[in-house]
């Protein structure tokens, strides 16, 4: 059937080449169609569930709300682990779901089981708030900043910028961040409350009276109708101060707000801020619609914002922070751009090695794939990134591999004299099965690594698939493509002496090989026994930081609850940056985290006492620094020399995992008090063990704070509730948002508060009974006791818990670090508490793992399919001893090179599984036929070899070729993988022209002495 296609794509090869051009403008408009980014989706399997308990502890926050939140998320399908943070006033817990679990059923499991508990939860708890989209990234972050602005100024700018911005097709929507809420505070002297005889929640009652609007009806006539609307909300701040609260029995005087309360408009408190180089600012964050490719609809963005700019004051800055489709656009050219380059270099290299008419031929296969498989990719949804790129680069090789084979194949035959035609259809028949197979392998070497079940596997699925995609392709082109394109280009050739003389050393080297077969064999198992050695003295790492140009500071405060410290924090450390000639801009936030401006970070939860800065770096000219690395460690010094009252701690952006600190260690128990004082210990060892540095925490602060001990008895006698007493406190302490206040067309919250800041003041508050209405004194109810209280309290899988961080210097392994801190821990007592690892080792041994299962698939896969090709169940092995051949070369190459063996390293070593194996199988297949054509054993071996020693060593110096422009870029994600696939692939081409024809003759001559017997 194979036969009467290619018949068939000859005689029409004016359809076959309209096909092939078609082809060709289909691909290219994939290609500029396709969604283009970053880096890939990552669809992380959490929830985030956050709960707001106004006036509440911590520790009621954790009892009332959190345990009942943890308890019931324990029963959703899928669920792995939580984490809850329980803080003043606010739940938050996040639930991670395994891998393999169904997250749409999951997501709605969540959201069902928090509606049927938020009926078990204590009065005034606010709806459970579920969250399951915590990957979304702001495509588009802009800044608005001036000197002499006001925050109201900016923040009317911004909203003209997102009612421009957000009607562009491809953007979903604009977030501001950063305007200050203003709010209009009624401050209430409690002494004087109490000469009216009034409570709080009574000048809450009144204010609320007073700010009412509602429908009053119409007069209607004949023809006509008239609305009547009766004025009763406040428009201004004299109205507020001017509210009657009492009259007078005796002589009818008034007693109006502003008698008992300083009444002004302020910015809110803890509000969350913004500063753009040192300057207050406001942010606005865009995100794009799902499956658009942002680079053009960036385009169309830069030209609005081009248009906006123009409209603007000039004393206005307009900054952007962060501009996705530019970034990406940059990275996209600069991976294409290698793509182009190694498609030049395996067309020259095939040139060199076949001649002009055989290399137009073959070279072919390289540009129709990667055409064939834009449309593919285009069709079933993957997106153009660096991890899609890289796979079409890794496969670059491979693509001419099966055209390399087909069209050797029917060079022999027209170099024997057969007709043009004969020669392509038998030359065609005669591989088609071996390309077949090897096709297959390789292919069965990818596929389990499309199912691996970690958020790093999902990270790389892109390669795997492209690369299954591209063989598919590239086994189609050389089946029919290259036979009608030889029969119209071949003509009878002569091989070079160079050529000849090469081969005849390798046959050479191979004929005492086969003499000295049992030394061969020893040095075999030597040479793989020292690789192992080899391997144990790489490095491990899991995934390299970016080599982006942006660093970013996570700031602590000491102080919980105190936005003005973090405030002077984030102050001192901009101050240095500003006198940083290697930092071109940064910007602050204070009060929590930037928009999320990078894929593998993690969201930040709103925080008085946390702040961030991101920073634009140009380390090009800096005769100081090599990388973000060393500059990191110079800031980082720098920074913790300038700073007090808190911590600041430099990073680097992470790729394929977001991590956070290679080395974390969590301390679980149910005594918090305990966990603190073990940790303290744990905190001295990280401190004393080389190589460690940023060692931090997430234990907040202890607070002091009173604690209000009702006397229930004497509260009941006087009809007062525990609700009552809870209520006036908070309301006087903490505030209450009574109104609105309606101002220019903005809305302001009147908030209502006291200006008690003492234990004397807190025991003068007034307490009015739910059931008499009588007024009852805070300190004949109650005592007041000043105690120290933990100001948030954390979980992870329900147990109290601390986690320490440790960041790992330049020129330390993480792995061996924390090696050394487990060994200096082992022989220390931690009494109670449970002591867990979960920093970049575990998540090496997690997914290390993962990729052996695959690698014991993929062997599996292979044996398959050769057992399918020769139909003999000992004969794949023979053909598998190419496996830890290419093992060898790879290993060698990373300890050579100095690179680590990293996840994508790793990766690269179970992808030449299928790879290497390929010439075994053209070569095995040569042998075999002429066996079985009854030549003798020892020539067919060497003849073999000689017959198809230049397909292999052009197949394998293509694909080396084509991974160059890999090996020598600046990207630290991808060097390891290429090192393993260009030196493993090397290696193993040398070794398997001579080991495997030496395991075969072994193997046949084995079975011989076995069938006598």
């Amino acid at each position: 059937m194979i036969i009467s296609m290619v018949k068939a794509s000859i005689r029409n090869r004016r359809i076959t080449i309209f096909l092939l051009v078609l082809a060709a403008i289909f691909g290219s408009y994939s290609y500029i169609k396709a969604p283009k980014q970053q880096a890939p989706d990552l669809s992380a399997p959490n929830v985030l569930i956050t709960c707001i308990y106004p006036g509440a502890s911590p520790i009621d926050v954790e009892r009332l709300v959190t345990r009942k939140i943890e308890d019931e998320v324990t029963s959703v399908t899928g669920f792995e682990y939580s984490e809850s943070i329980s803080r003043d006033d606010v739940s938050v817990v996040v639930i991670t779901l395994s891998q393999t679990a169904d997250t749409e059923k999951a997501y709605s499991e969540v959201r069902q089981k928090m509606q049927s508990i938020q009926n078990e939860l204590p009065d005034g708890v606010l709806p459970i708030d579920v969250n399951t989209d915590l990957t979304e990234t702001a495509g588009i972050i802009i800044s608005l900043s001036g000197a002499g602005y006001t925050y109201d100024e900016l923040g009317s700018y911004a909203e003209q910028v997102k009612t421009d911005l957000s009607k562009i097709k491809g953007i979903s929507r604009f977030d501001i961040s950063g305007e200050q809420n203003q709010e209009v505070v009624v401050e209430i002297d409690l002494n004087l409350l109490r000469y009216y005889n009034l409570s709080i929640e009574d000048i809450s009652n009144i204010i609320m009276a007073q700010n009412i609007e509602m429908p009053t009806g119409s007069i209607e006539g004949e023809d006509s109708k008239i609305n009547i609307k009766v004025r009763g909300l406040f428009e201004s701040l004299e109205e507020i101060e001017n509210t009657v609260i009492a009259v007078s029995p005796e002589n009818g005087s008034v007693a109006r707000l502003k008698d008992i309360a300083d009444i002004r408009l302020e910015t809110s408190e803890n509000t969350y801020k913004v500063k753009k180089d040192g300057l207050e600012s406001v942010i606005l964050a865009g995100y794009f619609k799902d499956d658009e490719n942002v680079v053009s609809v960036g385009r169309e963005v830069e030209e609005e914002i081009n248009r906006i700019k123009s409209e603007l004051p000039t004393d206005l800055v307009f900054s952007e922070v962060s501009f996705q489709p530019r970034d990406v656009d940059n990275l996209v050219r600069q991976f294409t751009f290698n793509l182009i380059q190694g498609v030049v270099l395996v067309i020259f290299v095939v040139f060199i090695g076949m001649g002009i008419s055989n290399a137009l031929v073959v070279s072919t296969a390289i540009p129709l794939s990667i055409f064939i498989s834009f449309a593919v990719i285009e069709l079933i949804g993957i997106k153009i990134h660096q991890i899609s790129i890289t796979a079409l680069i890794i496969s670059l090789g491979m693509l001419v591999d099966n055209a390399i084979v087909v069209s050797d194949s029917i060079q022999s035959k027209i170099d024997e004299g057969e007709d043009r035609l004969v020669a392509c259809t038998e030359g065609t028949k005669e591989v088609a099965y071996p390309v077949l197979t090897s096709t297959l392998t390789t292919i069965g070497a990818f596929l389990p690594l499309l199912v691996l079940p970690s958020t790093a596997g999902q990270y790389i699925r892109s390669i795997p698939q492209i690369i299954i995609i591209t063989l598919t392709a590239s086994y189609l082109t050389a089946i029919f493509v290259t036979p009608t394109l030889g029969y119209m280009l071949f003509k009878k050739t002569n091989h070079t002496n160079k050529q000849y003389k090469i081969r005849k050393k390798v046959e050479s080297v191979l004929e005492s090989a086969l003499q000295k077969r049992k030394l061969v064999g020893v040095l075999v198992l030597i040479t793989i026994g020292l690789t192992g050695f080899v391997a144990t003295r790489l490095d491990l790492q899991f995934f390299p930081k970016d080599d982006g140009n942006i660093l970013y500071i996570d700031i602590k405060s000491e102080i919980a609850a105190d936005m003005d410290k973090t405030e002077m924090l984030v102050d001192e450390i901009s101050e240095f940056l500003e006198n940083e000639n290697e930092v071109i801009e940064y910007t602050a936030a204070i009060g929590g985290g930037l928009p999320k401006f990078y894929i593998a970070l993690a969201p930040y939860n709103p925080s008085p006492d946390f702040g961030q800065i991101m920073m634009r770096l140009d380390l090009k000219n800096s005769p100081n620094f090599r990388g973000n690395r060393e500059y990191a460690d110079y800031l980082q010094k720098n920074i913790n020399q300038i700073i007090s009252g808190g911590t600041a701690v430099v990073k680097e952006l992470e790729q394929g995992y977001p991590m956070g600190a290679p080395i974390v260690i969590r301390l679980s128990g149910n005594d918090i008090e305990e966990i603190q004082y073990e940790e303290k210990k744990i905190k001295d060892i990280i401190a004393s063990t080389p190589g460690t540095t940023n060692i931090e925490d997430n234990l907040s602060p202890q607070s002091y704070e009173f604690e209000v001990r009702i006397n229930s008895d004497k509260a009941s006698i006087l009809g007062i509730t525990n609700y009552d007493v809870q209520r006036e406190i908070r309301d006087a302490l903490r505030g209450r948002t009574v109104s609105t206040f309606r101002k220019e067309a903005k809305e302001h919250d009147i908030v209502l508060k006291s200006k008690g800041n003492s234990k004397e003041d807190i025991e003068n508050i007034f307490i009015k009974s739910s059931y008499t209405g009588e007024l009852v004194p805070l300190r004949e109810i109650a005592e007041i006791e000043l105690t120290r209280r933990w100001t948030e309290i954390r979980k992870y899988d329900r147990e109290i818990n601390i986690s320490l961080f440790s960041d790992v210097t330049k020129g330390y392994n993480a792995v061996e670090v924390q090696n050394q801190i487990e060994e200096k821990m082992k022989g220390e007592d931690f009494g109670n508490v449970r002591i867990t690892f979960d920093g970049e080792r575990e998540r090496i041994n997690e997914n290390f793992g993962d990729i052996g299962i695959s690698a014991v698939i993929a062997v599996l896969l292979i044996y398959g399919v050769l057992l399918f090709q020769f139909g003999s169940f000992s004969l794949p092995f023979v053909i598998l001893v190419t496996i830890p051949l290419s093992a060898i070369g790879s290993i060698i190459g990373l300890f050579v090179l100095n690179q680590p063996l990293s996840f994508m390293a790793l990766l690269g070593i179970v992808s030449l599984f299928g790879i290497v194996v390929n010439n075994a199988i053209v070569l095995m297949d040569y042998i075999s036929t002429y066996v079985n054509m009854g030549n003798p054993l020892r020539e067919s071996c060497i003849g073999a070899v000689g017959k198809r020693f230049r397909p292999i060593v052009l197949s394998t110096v293509t694909t080396v070729i084509g991974l160059t422009p890999l090996l020598f870029s600046k990207s630290e994600l991808f060097r390891p993988m290429a090192v393993t696939l260009m030196s493993g692939l090397l290696v193993s081409t040398v070794l398997t022209l001579i080991i495997i024809p030496t395991a075969y003759y072994s193997f046949r001559i084995f079975m011989k002495k076995i069938k006598k017997i």
